[in-house]
């Protein structure tokens, strides 16, 4: 149970991260990136500073304890005095190996600064030569300056990023925009030319060009599920939809009918001639179907297409007529289309009658 508490902290900041806008995140990571690395320079900078501070310190040193090393040998502790109070005046002494002080002043409080240096002789030590810093340690900018350079970098890396994030991201949404107008409009007007980056022309590219094949499929998979393949006919789906809207807006002044068709016989033409021939056959017929529903609405001075020819099964046919005049309009069209089918049909070379029942 304890493992899983400790885990809430972490699934709570990934859940405000996943809320985050990618042109926050961005920006509020190029500034802490930005203030850990000028940090680690300034530190980096001012350590570097330090060294060579107290590496020139330790040459001048010793160097001092070269150039006095020939007053301690010949014991000349007056020559040794002013050679000190003239290199290092109240800032080095001189011992001798066993401790004693031979030459110059040095405060026992600043005593713990100071370093030892060895007086050599002909390769020996004769003496030792503790020495305080030519010059106490400066850092090259004040802390405070270094504080402020060091949010000001930081600010310019979270500004540029957020430019950057910025530009992204109205990249993206107009990726966004450019699917949406695809699926729901079909529309081109979000596409973009003048992108920066080549990636995301790319991604453009591949956008507009995988959403016009989705849109092709999906159109595709549209007429599929709404005409029969076999005829090109409305299938009967579709046909129970146009009932449904026609049923929504009757009228008993315009009445509706739904005209049921059978082919008699046409299952013998698929046995006698194989199922390539009968598809073709089929094909035929829907054309005489829609020849005749076509003559019927002009003659009735109906627009086009308002009636509806479906396909039902591989033997039967529909017609939803809409707004007739009377039962005896409606029985002149059945005749009608009885008459359109009286005489043989052609398909290749061969011909073949059809007689219809409903």
């Amino acid at each position: 149970m304890r493992r899983v508490d400790d885990l809430k902290p972490f699934k709570s900041l990934r859940r405000t991260w996943a809320r985050a806008s990618f042109a926050t995140v961005i920006p509020a990571a190029a500034f802490a990136i930005g203030l850990v690395l000028a940090s680690a320079f300034t530190v980096y900078y001012f350590t570097r500073a330090q060294q060579t501070h107290s590496i020139s310190n330790a040459d001048f040193a010793a160097r001092v304890a070269e150039a006095v090393a020939g007053d301690v040998a010949a014991g000349d502790n007056e020559r040794l005095e002013a050679s000190l109070d003239a290199l290092l005046p109240h800032r080095a002494i001189v011992l001798s190996v066993d401790g004693r002080k031979l030459a110059g002043s040095l405060s026992a409080e600043r005593l713990a600064e100071a370093r030892e240096y060895p007086i050599r002789v002909d390769g020996r030590q004769v003496a030792r030569l503790v020495a305080l810093p030519l010059t106490p340690y400066s850092p090259p900018l004040p802390y405070a300056a270094a504080l402020v350079l060091i949010l000001v970098v930081s600010f310019i890396a979270a500004l540029v990023m957020r430019a950057f994030a910025k530009l992204a991201a109205g990249y993206i949404d107009s990726v966004t925009e450019i699917v949406n107008d695809f699926s729901l409009q079909s529309s081109t007007k979000h596409i973009k030319t003048n992108l920066v980056f080549s990636e995301f022309r790319k991604l453009n590219v591949a956008t507009i060009r995988t959403t016009r094949r989705l849109v092709r499929e999906i159109r595709s998979l549209r007429e599929r599920a709404q005409f029969d393949a076999r005829t090109g006919l409305l299938n009967e789906l579709s046909l129970h939809r146009q009932i449904e809207s026609t049923l929504a807006r009757a009228r008993y002044d315009s009445p509706s009918a739904l005209v049921v068709i059978e082919l008699n016989d046409y299952g013998r033409i698929s046995e006698k001639a194989g199922n390539t021939y009968s598809d073709r056959a089929i094909r035929v017929i829907a054309d005489v179907f829609r020849s005749a529903v076509a003559d019927a609405e002009a003659r009735r001075g109906l627009p086009a297409g308002s009636w509806t020819l479906a396909s039902l099964f591989s033997d039967q046919f529909a017609i939803l007529v809409r707004d007739f005049g009377a039962r005896d309009d409606l029985a002149s069209f059945i005749r009608d289309l009885q008459m359109a089918f009286r005489s043989p049909i052609s398909v290749g070379d061969r011909t073949f009658s059809v007689s219809l029942s409903g």
